[in-house]
């Protein structure tokens, strides 16, 4: 098959991560994410997903600033 007449499109997958595949199926536990292209490998934008990051590394990474949140908040200020 010529470079012309191959089919593209983006997958995702459950925790949000994205690729472009060129194969009429998706890969197992991938939904297709857009529309497909002829010709060539279509362009993924950060802007037009929700991040690049895994969904578990974003949970952790709000997680992780919601305590540091929370440790700035109950910490007692110094009186001198």
């Amino acid at each position: 098959m010529n470079q012309k007449n191959t089919i593209y499109k983006v997958v995702v997958n459950h925790e949000s991560s994205t690729r472009s595949v060129r194969r009429p199926e998706n890969p197992l536990g991938w939904k297709m994410w857009g529309r497909a292209t002829q010709g060539r490998v279509p362009s993924i934008h950060s802007k037009s997903l929700d991040g690049l990051r895994p969904l578990s590394l974003r949970q952790k990474m709000e997680e992780d600033e919601r305590r540091r949140a929370e440790k700035a908040a109950v910490r007692p200020i110094r009186k001198d």
